[in-house]
């Protein structure tokens, strides 16, 4: 049960990281870049994390999604603090 529930709370983190970012990334070209690779990167965590999962018994799918959003997680928190600070983009 707790597998899914941080599931869901890295793919909030990764929701928001990939809504805001453009917020914060003035060119589209960097802004792609960035999303490119956060999504390889949490695919690849995501399949070990379900791969490693496997032997343990937990559900590979929550394991993937959690792998996934974890990548997000630092993202989402340095875009949170940008917004409060109030920065433009770079």
């Amino acid at each position: 049960m707790t597998t899914y529930v941080l599931a869901v709370l890295f793919l909030l983190a990764a929701a928001y990281a990939q809504v805001n970012a453009q917020h914060f990334i003035a060119s589209p070209r960097r802004l792609w870049g960035l999303r490119i690779f956060l999504a390889a990167l949490g695919i690849a965590l995501g399949w070990l994390c379900a791969r490693i999962g496997l032997l343990e018994g937990a559900s590979p799918s929550a394991l993937f999604f959690m792998g996934f959003g974890l990548v997000h997680v630092p993202a989402a928190l340095v875009l949170f603090f940008k917004a409060r600070r109030g920065e433009l983009p770079s």
